[in-house]
């Protein structure tokens, strides 16, 4: 039965409208009462190590904005990661930060205005040739005195040889703020439908994973990443949905692996939140350019999972070596299932043939009475449908002839 999610998405408070939950679902597809959509903007790669939870946020933050709005595919729009991340620059940072009406300004085709220094010269960061652009050359136009500034990142040619350098990158133009960025507590997740009730009622996920055991980072029980030799203190990609055989869907921004993606199968998330090693963050109330929040709700239309069974059958039995039924040799056969089935196929195979009598249906079981034609070994088969499986048994065993009884008395039950 189809029921609706009404998403209604309040800047201070959340509302749980439903527990209806589909066996998969994924935001980039998402069943609406319009039709499906995406809500997620094409994932982009990090080029360096380091500004994963503003990617991370960024993601979560475009697709929330599409969702409260019914924005989606080719209107949405993609944010400055490097923005929010010099902002921020510290993982704690985050929330107080989003949370204080911060904007963060749409991304700018060209490579200079609002992106990331090159690798050549990342920012507080020195290279082997010591190259490097300090940080608050890059925050003296985020935080300017007289509000929030674009910055430029260029290579200035007066020089020789030319340098990276940072000048004022004009207005900052589009932008988006959050009303609303929250961390989600070990007392509102307790197990994998809460999380997936979550996606589905408040939107995309932020996972920030940063635990190891055994030497082993905790980031690899998602994917197989190639963690460097130098370590790694945390990881971040953002949850959209969800698969059929328990993998999570996420738009992961790690380099060379960076996409649209499943994790591993049966990732105890749920576990790792528990142990501290990882973090769960949602936003909601996102706003344009200073325009109401959450306009126009995306509605979805979800059909609650009905997990499928697969059917299974027990061995075939043989319940009667003989019977002599009216002038006939019959061996009765009985097989049972492990959950009802719609319809039961009895055969035995050529060259014997049968003549079939009595065959009896259950719902969890079948049995039959053959009298083959002539003696022999014999494979008899039987099949069961069910809600499109099809399953079949079969026995090899040695049958007499059962077209002339041979006399004897005529035996029933």
């Amino acid at each position: 039965m189809k029921k609706s999610l009404l998403l209604l998405l309040l800047l201070l408070s959340t509302q749980l409208f439903s527990q209806t939950i589909p066996c998969d679902f994924s935001w980039n597809n998402a069943p609406t009462t319009g039709g499906n959509r995406d809500f997620v903007t094409s994932a982009r790669a990090q080029i360096d190590q380091g500004p994963c939870l503003s990617f991370a946020f960024n993601a979560a933050i475009e697709t929330m904005y599409g969702i409260e709005n019914s924005v989606y595919g080719s209107s949405l729009f993609s944010l400055s990661d490097a923005y929010l991340d010099y902002k921020v620059w510290n993982a704690p940072n985050y929330l107080p930060i989003l949370n204080s009406s911060f904007k963060i300004p749409l991304a700018v085709a060209g490579g200079e205005i609002n992106a990331f220094a090159p690798q050549t010269c990342p920012v507080n960061n020195p290279d082997i040739n010591g190259c490097s652009i300090p940080r608050g050359s890059v925050l003296a136009y985020i935080n300017h005195a007289n509000g929030q500034r674009s910055y430029r990142i260029f290579l200035d040619t007066n020089f020789s040889p030319p340098v990276w350098a940072v000048d004022d990158g004009g207005a900052l133009g589009n932008y988006v703020t959050v009303g609303n960025a929250t961390q989600l507590s070990t007392s509102d997740i307790n197990s994998v439908n809460d999380i997936k009730t979550k996606i589905l009622n408040n939107g995309p996920i932020v996972v920030k994973v940063s635990g190891i055991q055994n030497g082993v980072h905790d980031a690899k029980k998602f994917r197989n990443y190639n963690i460097p030799a130098a370590g790694l203190s945390y990881h971040a990609f953002t949850i959209i949905g969800w698969t059929s055989d328990s993998r999570w869907v996420i738009k992961d921004s790690w380099r060379g692996m960076s996409g649209i993606v499943n994790t591993n199968q049966n990732v105890d998330i749920v576990g790792l939140m528990n142990s501290g090693s990882v973090e769960l963050y949602q936003v909601s109330g996102i706003s344009y350019n200073g325009n109401n929040t959450s306009t126009n709700p995306t509605v979805l239309s979800v059909n609650e999972c009905i997990p499928t069974i697969n059917l299974t059958l027990s061995s075939i039995s043989l319940d009667i070596d003989y019977a002599h039924i009216g002038g006939y040799l019959y061996h009765k056969f009985w097989v049972s299932s492990n959950i009802p089935v719609d319809r039961w196929v009895w055969g035995i195979d050529y060259p014997n043939g049968s003549l079939k009598r009595s065959q009896v249906d259950n719902s969890d079981s079948s049995s039959i009475l053959m009298s083959p034609t002539t003696s022999g070994l014999v494979t008899v088969y039987v099949r069961a449908y069910k809600n499109g499986q099809t399953v079949t048994k079969e026995r090899r065993i040695h049958l007499s002839n059962g077209q002339s009884s041979g006399g004897g008395p005529e035996n029933g039950w």
